[in-house]
């Protein structure tokens, strides 16, 4: 409906919310390249992205609580519905959403509606 998500209600009924009023929770989201060895690998139980401080808040990654981290240190599984941001070559792309079809070295490869796949690097597409 006009671009929103439709969320059932538990006591029947439903809601139409604005994709900006939604907070994706990604699974098995990986750690990479950090300054932290002790990170690097790892695999978080569950990852938010924080538009405020444009972080991942990685949970489960260990006993301390969550982590913070930049998107350019977090590889998102596929099929993650993913914002373009930040892309300097093609502005036109920033703010278009889609879904993560691949990763390729250091970059995503995102499907986005009525274009060709596209490849951009790991900071340029955060959880939506």
């Amino acid at each position: 409906a006009r671009g929103r998500y439709v969320v059932s209600i538990a006591e029947g009924g439903s809601l139409a919310v604005r994709s900006q009023n939604v907070r994706q929770v990604v699974a098995e989201a990986r750690v990479v390249g950090t300054s932290q060895p002790q990170l690097n690998g790892k695999v978080a139980a569950a990852a938010t992205f924080d538009r405020a401080t444009k972080r991942y808040r990685m949970e489960g990654l260990t006993s301390k609580g969550v982590v913070a981290l930049k998107p350019e240190n977090v590889i998102l599984p596929q099929r993650t519905r993913v914002t373009i941001q930040d892309v300097i070559s093609r502005p036109q792309l920033n703010g278009r959403a889609g879904s993560i079809r691949d990763v390729y070295g250091d970059r995503y490869v995102v499907d986005l509606p009525g274009e060709a796949p596209l490849k951009v690097r790991f900071h340029a597409a955060v959880a939506c």
